[in-house]
């Protein structure tokens, strides 16, 4: 594809680029733009209205990026030529792409939170290398999706929350689920777990590797269960639940203040039939799960009289989440009011540890038990 230099080396003499009226929509409002960047928009929009997505096309849309790197016409534009290029079996297909896909990584190093951008990027991989696999191997394939988990995390050694970055990584690891076998896409989803590992070595409160982390066992959970041997799910469910759990336990003793190592937990450990998180996979974790809720449960009770505020916090939130889940899940009616007053007593609680700002909160949710 075109670079961004080359856009005037073309020949634009045979077009009428006409005024900012003839845009399609015309603008409601004409910018001041400045006379070579309006020039660049009179161009492009008489080539959309020529229908022509030819090589100086792109070329042009690369100008019009550089003034603007969010346009998103230009991208778009990009993405018709390309398609066009696809339909009509041009010979130099091949090239075009290399071209789009180097375009697009030096972009992201200009602007790594460009929304815009990494839409495209996203289409690209997924159009021409992922889904478009006719004569790609399984290696092949394979080896696009980790080279989008490669090119995302590019940006987050940059900055570990772009969440753009992560999103894009979130994708294509969704991706590998659909289009690999179960094997190939769980060595994927566990190679995501050692990743986000390393991450949580440098910074245990890191939201979005959490995130990424809980995508990841989940996709691993998924999986597991599709087998046909049921023997089998149920052995790898428990291994996977188990080492997990242990993961995440070992992290908050670590630091039991971590918001982010509780809400993990919290959810990895939820009865099958909770109505919040209520999945096939669970049913088969629900021994593994309630072994680690067990462990869980008397963590929080250790720490609910901690006189750090937020780690007593974290705790009776916890305790009040459990309290909420057995009240909906009583089998009679004393069970059912014996979790209520657990769940009012936590809150309760809470209004003196996290009664700076949430005061109000919890009296609220008392209130509401």
């Amino acid at each position: 594809m075109a670079s961004m230099s080359d856009a005037w080396a073309h020949d634009y003499s045979d077009l009428s680029p006409g005024t900012t009226s003839s845009m399609s929509p015309p603008p409601v409002v004409c910018i001041a733009h400045a006379p070579a960047v309006r020039k660049t928009q009179m161009i492009l929009h008489a080539l959309i209205r020529k229908q022509e997505y030819s090589a100086r096309t792109v070329a042009i849309t690369a100008s019009a990026l550089r003034n603007n790197p969010a346009d998103y016409t230009a991208f778009a534009v990009r993405r018709l030529c390309l398609t066009q290029a696809r339909d009509t079996h041009v010979s130099n297909l091949a090239r075009m792409l290399e071209e789009e896909f180097a375009f697009t990584g030096d972009f992201v190093e200009m602007f790594p939170k460009n929304y815009q951008l990494w839409g495209h990027r996203r289409w690209l991989a997924d159009t021409f290398a992922i889904s478009d696999s006719n004569g790609k191997s399984e290696e092949d394939t394979q080896q696009c999706l980790l080279d989008e988990m490669a090119f995302a995390h590019v940006a987050i050694e940059d900055d570990n929350k772009n969440y753009h970055a992560w999103s894009h990584r979130a994708y294509f690891l969704q991706k590998a689920a659909n289009v690999l076998p179960s094997a190939a896409a769980d060595r994927m989803f566990q190679a995501e777990m050692a990743y986000t590992a390393r991450l949580l070595d440098v910074d245990n409160s890191n939201n979005s590797a959490w995130n990424a982390r809980h995508l990841a066992v989940t996709l691993l959970f998924e999986s597991a269960t599709t087998s046909h041997d049921t023997d089998e799910a149920q052995a790898r469910v428990d291994a996977a639940m188990a080492s997990e759990t242990a993961f995440a336990l070992a992290r908050l003793e670590v630091d039991p203040s971590n918001e982010a190592v509780w809400s993990y937990i919290t959810d990895l450990v939820a009865p099958a039939d909770d109505e919040l998180a209520r999945v096939p996979w669970r049913a088969h974790a629900a021994h593994a799960a309630a072994a680690a809720a067990a462990t869980l449960d008397a963590l929080a009770s250790a720490l609910v009289n901690k006189d750090d505020g937020k780690t007593a916090a974290n705790a009776l939130e916890y305790r009040l989440h459990r309290a909420c889940q057995a009240s909906s899940r009583a089998e009679n009616a004393e069970n059912a009011r014996e979790a209520c007053e657990d769940a009012r007593a936590a809150c309760k609680s809470l209004e003196r540890v996290d009664g700076a700002m949430r005061a109000g909160l919890w009296r609220f949710r008392r209130e509401c038990i």
